[in-house]
C-alpha cells in the first residue's frame, strides 16, 4: 500500500500546487473582465466538464497540473491584435495584464504562508538544526573566534551543537542552514550562533560567535558547511536487543580498485582507519576525503582475525569524492531475543543480522529485513510488527541510529504568523540565492533536481512523514514555484511581466515576432534544464 500513498501523496501535493496558482489567474481574470474560456483541473482530455459564466470548468483524464485559458492570451504565440471582445485579454491596460499574471505566483506565496501558519500554530516536527558528524577538515572543525584585531582561536563545532543563527538569522530546522549558506560565496565568512549542552544536559550558549568559512561541495554543486543532520540512537521496543556491530564489504573489490589491490574481500569488516573507528560507512567516508588519496592504514576483521591493510583512495573525477572501490552494508546484529515477542514468532532469531535502520510505517508498525550473514545478498525474510511489543520483554530493545526532529509549536497565533511570514521571506531569498549562484557557477547544475525528483521527494514525505509535515512539505514548494514564475524566463510569467513592463515605457507592445523568437527560446531553455535536472534525478535513483 506504501506505492499507493505516495502516488496520491504526489497527485494531491501537485495538482494543489498547481490548482492554486490557477486560481490566482482565474480570480484576477474574473476581476478584471477577463473572459476565461477553460478552468482545468488536471491535464488531457476531458473527464467531467461543466460549463457557468462562459467559463468550461474540467476535471482532466491526466490528474497532475492544470491551467487556465483566457480569451487572447497564448503562451506560444505573441498575437497584439485584439478582438473586439471586451473580454480579450489583449483589451486589457498594462497594469490589469500585469496584476492576471503576478496572481498565480501571488497566491502560491499566500498558499505558503497560511500553511506554514497552521503547522507553527498546531505543530510540525522538523529536521533538528544540530550539528550531526564532524568530518575532518570541514569548514565547521575549522570553525574560529576572533581574539584581536586580525588575531583568531580555533573553536571547532563538535557533533551534537545546536546552531540558533546564521549571519544573524534565527534557524529552526537543518533546512534553513542549508538553504542559507548554499547561495553565499566560499570567500565569504559565515557567522554562527550555538549552543552546546553541559556537563549537567542543559543548554547553554556559546559565548561568542564561531566563524566559518564554507567551501564548495563538488559533490552537490553548492556551498557548504561541510556538516550532516544530527543522527541521534534510539531504542524501540521490540522484545529483543539488537545494536549496531559492524560495516562489512558486500562485495569483493575489482582487482583494479584502490582496495581490490590491497586484497580486500567481501565479507571484511571494517573496524577503523588511522585509528579512527568506523561506525558506519560515512566515517569511512570522511577519513577518505580528509587524506585525499595520502596512504591509511585500514583495520580488518577476517575470520576473527584482525590485519592491518594500507590503502591510498582514488578520486571519482565525475562524482568528485575519494573511492577505495568498495561497497559496504551497516548491520545490527540481534544479541538477545524473547522467545514470545511478534519477532521471534516471524522468525527472527540470536545471532540474525538486521540489515540498515528499522523502518517506521504510518506512525505503528516496523519493518525489518534481517539476514543469517551479514553479507548475504538477499535478505532471510522482511517482517512487520507493532513499534511497542505486545508480548515478550519490552525491556529488550533495537537501538538504531535515526535523523533526530524536533516539534516547532508556537504559543500563539500571532507568533505563528510572524514566523510563517519570515519563512516565506527566507525561502524566497533562497531561491533567488541559488538562482544567482547557477548564474555564476557557484552553484553547479548537479544541484538541480527537475519533476521526477521532486515527485519522488513528494511521495515518499506522504508515505513516511505525518499530515503536518507533508503540509510544511508543500508549502516549501509552493514557494519555489511561486518565486520562480517571476524570474524572467520566456514561457514563465515573469518574462510576459517583462513585455508588459517594456510595453509601458514604449507605448506599444513588443513585436510579436520578436516576442515568439524569445518564448521558443525559453521553450528549449526550459526542456533542456528539465531533461539535465531529471537525469541529475536518475543518477541520484541509481546512487
Amino acid at each position: 500500500m506504501d506505492w499507493l500513498v505516495g502516488v496520491v501523496g504526489f497527485v494531491v501535493g501537485f495538482s494543489t500546487l498547481v490548482f492554486v496558482h490557477e486560481l490566482g489567474h482565474y480570480l484576477l481574470a474574473k476581476w478584471n473582465g477577463v473572459r476565461v474560456k477553460v478552468f482545468s483541473i488536471g491535464m488531457g482530455p476531458y473527464l467531467l466538464s461543466f460549463s457557468r459564466g462562459g467559463t468550461i470548468y474540467v476535471l482532466s483524464m491526466v490528474p497532475v497540473g492544470g491551467y487556465v485559458k483566457m480569451l487572447g492570451q497564448e503562451d506560444l504565440s505573441a498575437d497584439p491584435d485584439a478582438t473586439k471582445d471586451p473580454g480579450d485579454y489583449r483589451n486589457k491596460r498594462p497594469g490589469q495584464r500585469a496584476a492576471i499574471l503576478a496572481a498565480g505566483a501571488f497566491f502560491n506565496l499566500v498558499f505558503a504562508f497560511f500553511a506554514f501558519t497552521c503547522c507553527y500554530y498546531f505543530g510540525v516536527e522538523l529536521q533538528s538544526p544540530r550539528v550531526g558528524k564532524v568530518a575532518p577538515n570541514s569548514p565547521v572543525a575549522m570553525a574560529r573566534i576572533q581574539t584581536g584585531p586580525g588575531t583568531y582561536a580555533d573553536a571547532p563545532l563538535r557533533e551534537g551543537d545546536r546552531i540558533s543563527s546564521v549571519d544573524g538569522v534565527p534557524v529552526f530546522n537543518f533546512m534553513d542552514i542549508t538553504l542559507h549558506v548554499a547561495g553565499v560565496s566560499t570567500e565569504q565568512d559565515i557567522q554562527i550562533v550555538y549552543e552546546r549542552l553541559n556537563r549537567h544536559g542543559e543548554w547553554e550558549q556559546a559565548r561568542e560567535p564561531v566563524l566559518v568559512t564554507p567551501k564548495r561541495d563538488e559533490k552537490l554543486g553548492v556551498t557548504s558547511l561541510g556538516i550532516r543532520p544530527y543522527i541521534k540512537h534510539v531504542g524501540y521496543a521490540l522484545g529483543f536487543e539488537a545494536r549496531p556491530a559492524g560495516v562489512f564489504v558486500a562485495v569483493t573489490p575489482s582487482t583494479t580498485s584502490a582496495a581490490g589491490a590491497t586484497g580486500i574481500l567481501k565479507g571484511d569488516q571494517l573496524l577503523s582507519i588511522d585509528g579512527v573507528l568506523i561506525e558506519d560507512p560515512d566515517t569511512l567516508i570522511d577519513a577518505l576525503g580528509a587524506a585525499e588519496g595520502k596512504t591509511q592504514r585500514l583495520t580488518i576483521r577476517r575470520d576473527g582475525q584482525e590485519q592491518v591493510v594500507e590503502v591510498a583512495a582514488r578520486k571519482d573525477e565525475k562524482e568528485k569524492v575519494w573511492r577505495l572501490g568498495i561497497s559496504m552494508l551497516s548491520h545490527h546484529k540481534v544479541l538477545r531475543i524473547d522467545e514470545g515477542c511478534e519477532a521471534y514468532q516471524q522468525g527472527l532469531r540470536e545471532g540474525h543480522w538486521i540489515a540498515g535502520l528499522v523502518r517506521q510505517r504510518n506512525d505503528q508498525d516496523v519493518e525489518l529485513a534481517f539476514h543469517v550473514d551479514p553479507v548475504d545478498s538477499e535478505p532471510l525474510l522482511r517482517i512487520v510488527i507493532p513499534k511497542e511489543t505486545k508480548t515478550g520483554t519490552a525491556g529488550l530493545q533495537y537501538w538504531v541510529r535515526q535523523m533526530e526532529y524536533e516539534k516547532v509549536k508556537l504559543g500563539s497565533f500571532v507568533e505563528a504568523i510572524s514566523l510563517a511570514w519570515t519563512d516565506v521571506i527566507r525561502h524566497s531569498s533562497a531561491v533567488f540565492g541559488v538562482l544567482k549562484g547557477l548564474l555564476t557557477g557557484r552553484v553547479g547544475f548537479s544541484a538541480l533536481s527537475g519533476p521526477a525528483g521532486i515527485a519522488s521527494m513528494t511521495a515518499s514525505v506522504a508515505i513516511e512523514r505525518n499530515i503536518m509535515f507533508y503540509i510544511w512539505f508543500l508549502a516549501f514548494l509552493s514557494v519555489n514555484l511561486g518565486v520562480l514564475q517571476f524570474v524572467p524566463i520566456p514561457l514563465l510569467d515573469g518574462w510576459h511581466l517583462v513585455m508588459i513592463g517594456i510595453e509601458k515605457l514604449k507605448g506599444s507592445p513588443v513585436a510579436a515576432k520578436v516576442q515568439e523568437y524569445f518564448l521558443y527560446a525559453g521553450l528549449f531553455v526550459i526542456l533542456s534544464l528539465m531533461l539535465f535536472a531529471t537525469k541529475n534525478d536518475i543518477m541520484r535513483f541509481f546512487k
